[in-house]
């Protein structure tokens, strides 16, 4: 499938119309409209199955090709949400999150002991890559960072005067809560 080449949008919709096809083992997947071939929920859901579970004797070949044919099929995350309509949009990336949640404890949960076991360094490796796909290139807008004084905001995040704004916040409630502890 990685060598399917991707030159026009005909040929790049081919490609994700076989890779879901082979992730889902569906091949209603070939005839979808456009709009309705990427479910992120579907895709969460089906990484659930067994089939998906990070064990021992789980087959990490095979693993690392099913989740190479997802990361063919998320590409750059085409969908049909109106990126107009902010709720659309939080949904959207609220979905996004999901499955880069699942796709990080997968990887997180395999067992890697280095060059000794190279298929599972392999498929941990493609799960890290789908998942930092998903992170930085499919979501439509970066996740708001948190720091101890609380969360910030991405417009926040170049700001220089934020942490000082957060300190003084963080230190402002924390003299109004010993001050009504001791009373």
């Amino acid at each position: 499938m990685s060598n399917l080449p991707a030159y026009t949008p005909v040929l790049g919709l081919l490609r994700r119309r076989l890779a879901l096809a082979f992730f889902f083992e569906d091949p209603s997947y070939l005839s979808k409209a456009p709009q309705d071939l990427l479910d992120l929920d579907a895709v969460t859901n089906h990484l659930l199955r067994p089939a998906f579970d990070i064990k021992v004797d789980a087959d990490y070949a095979q693993l690392a090709a099913r989740i190479s044919m997802l990361d063919i099929a998320i590409d750059h995350g085409i969908s049909s949400v109106d990126m107009c309509d902010l709720r659309g949009e939080a949904s959207f990336n609220r979905e996004v999150d999901s499955l880069a949640k699942r796709i990080k404890a997968m990887f997180t949960g395999l067992v890697d002991s280095g060059a000794s076991h190279m298929s599972r360094t392999e498929a941990k490796e493609i799960l890290r890559i789908v998942h930092y796909r998903l992170t930085y290139a499919v979501r439509t807008k970066q996740k708001a960072k948190s720091s101890v004084f609380g969360s910030v905001t991405a417009s926040e995040q170049g700001d220089g005067q934020h942490s000082t704004k957060a300190i003084t916040e963080f230190l402002s409630n924390d003299r109004s809560t010993n001050e009504s502890a001791h009373t």
